[in-house]
């Protein structure tokens, strides 16, 4: 996992702003960095929000990819 962060942080993928980090993607998306500790909630929250409507999988992952980021996400998601 350390690979992965320091790959992006080489690669200037990541940004500070009030405090908050960002990762910007190779599509210059940028996303707010969610802190490890975070990932179960923020999955909970994707998934079963009344404002989800409890989605399926693959519409969490999508939900998810367009606004947070952490190393190997996409693991964690499926």
């Amino acid at each position: 996992m350390d690979e992965v962060w320091k790959k992006s942080y080489d690669e200037g993928r990541f940004h500070l702003r009030d405090g908050i980090i960002y990762h910007r993607t190779k599509h210059t998306c940028v996303m707010t960095v969610v802190d490890m500790s975070l990932i179960n909630l923020v999955l909970k929250e994707c998934h079963d929000s009344p404002f989800s409507g409890h989605l399926s999988e693959d519409r969490t992952r999508e939900q998810v990819k367009t606004c947070i980021w952490w190393p190997m996400w996409q693991k964690d998601v499926s």
